[in-house]
């Protein structure tokens, strides 16, 4: 007899033991852990501590009621009753994503698993398993609006960014659509392909010292219809995002940006500049033309006024020589100004011939020499002899 007892006791010390020992998993486990009777109303038969923090009571306040009972708005608990039933008429494991107000008036957001545990000969539980998700679907949902603007960004922008594999040379490019990041999978050389053929040196060779470990960074920008039919400008921005012991690349990560729209900007600034340095250049030329003009007029003026005072022969035959070459002078600065509008028309034709430097700078001598002021020589060097002017009249020097 005194065997027997002892024989019980020591069950009951171990069924206390391991009810002990499963009531202290319960209660540590993060997690909402309930039972309902299906044949009784769906009444809480056992629930854990943790269900306080949902319903604000104590938990021996729970078991007995239904979800009826425990919330005041009736449109949640039919829901949770609705639940209930599904998983009854289904026999199958349901998972709900519900939401309650506790106590304190803070809307939460739980994920539960409900399913049957059968009973001989009674109606099955229903065991109930939750996790409080609250924060983990704001978090989900702070990342869902981060995403989309960070869609709507690289759409906008025409950014695609990307993550490469360099060891499998394989890449992932994403890029926006619809408000929505979409993620592909490309190898590096069919990207390659697509760049011009002008330019696809010069990037095989960039990203070759990127791959060798010579550079952490590549910036650069090519020719490529990858994301098009026509080609559009494109740059490439990277850095190393994982390397080996060796410093040389794993893994790299950059974005491409289609710069297309700054390249035109680019082209209709420099296009500005000249034009502008083409204005001024012109109103340069108009301006010294203009000066240029007065001496060979008043050289015509001026020894025309002396021909006209001289009895001397040898004296009006120099100065008829000097009026003409004048007359020249002005003719071919006439001509100039002219040949300006055909260049610009491209009506300018070359003609091509010989002729001496020293008889075209000959003429000038005398023109340059009537605008030198009193004591000033106006001297022309040529190869053959120096030749020394001054004013003849101081009077006529301007």
């Amino acid at each position: 007899m005194t065997s027997v007892n002892t024989d019980a006791n020591a069950l009951e010390q171990k069924y206390k033991d391991l009810s002990g020992l499963l009531s202290n998993i319960v209660n540590s486990v993060p997690m909402f852990l309930f039972v309902k009777d299906t044949g009784d109303e769906f009444r809480y038969v056992y629930s854990s501590p943790m269900m306080n923090q949902l319903y604000g009571r104590y938990q021996d306040s729970v078991e007995g009621k239904t979800d009826f009972d425990l919330f005041t708005d009736p449109v949640a608990a039919q829901s949770f009753r609705d639940m209930d039933e599904e998983v009854l008429r289904s026999g199958e494991m349901k998972r709900f994503v519900e939401q309650m107000v506790d106590p304190h008036g803070v809307l939460r957001t739980i994920d539960t698993m409900k399913f049957l545990v059968p009973r001989e000969g009674k109606s099955p539980y229903i065991l109930g398993m939750s996790w409080d998700i609250t924060n983990q679907n704001q978090i989900e949902q702070e990342l869902k609006g981060y995403n989309k603007r960070l869609a709507l960004s690289c759409q906008a922008g025409r950014i695609y960014p990307w993550i490469w594999d360099v060891v499998t040379e394989m890449a992932e490019l994403s890029y926006g659509e619809n408000g929505e990041m979409v993620n592909t999978y490309i190898t590096h050389e069919s990207f390659t392909e697509k760049i011009h053929p002008d330019d696809q040196q010069l990037y095989r060779n960039v990203i070759d010292t990127f791959v060798r470990g010579e550079i952490s960074s590549i910036k650069l920008s090519f020719r490529c219809k990858y994301f098009s039919d026509e080609y559009v400008w494109i740059e490439k921005i990277g850095e190393i995002y994982e390397a080996d012991e060796n410093g040389k690349p794993l893994k790299a990560i950059g974005i491409l940006r289609d710069i297309t729209v700054d390249k035109r900007h680019e082209e209709d600034v420099r296009a500005k500049r000249l034009a502008e340095e083409s204005n001024r250049m012109k109103s340069a030329f108009i301006a010294n033309m203009s000066h240029e003009i007065r001496t060979p007029l008043n050289a015509i003026v001026g020894f025309s006024t002396l021909l006209a005072q001289t009895d001397n022969e040898e004296e009006k035959q120099e100065y008829l020589k000097i009026i003409e070459s004048s007359n020249d002078f002005l003719l071919q600065l006439i001509n100039d100004i002219l040949d300006i509008s055909k260049i610009e028309s491209g009506k300018l034709e070359f003609v091509y011939t010989t002729f001496s430097l020293n008889e075209m700078f000959k003429p000038q001598e005398h023109a340059f020499a009537l605008r030198a002021e009193p004591g000033v020589k106006v001297i022309l060097r040529t190869t053959a002899t120096i030749t020394v002017s001054s004013p003849r009249k101081q009077g006529l020097h301007r």
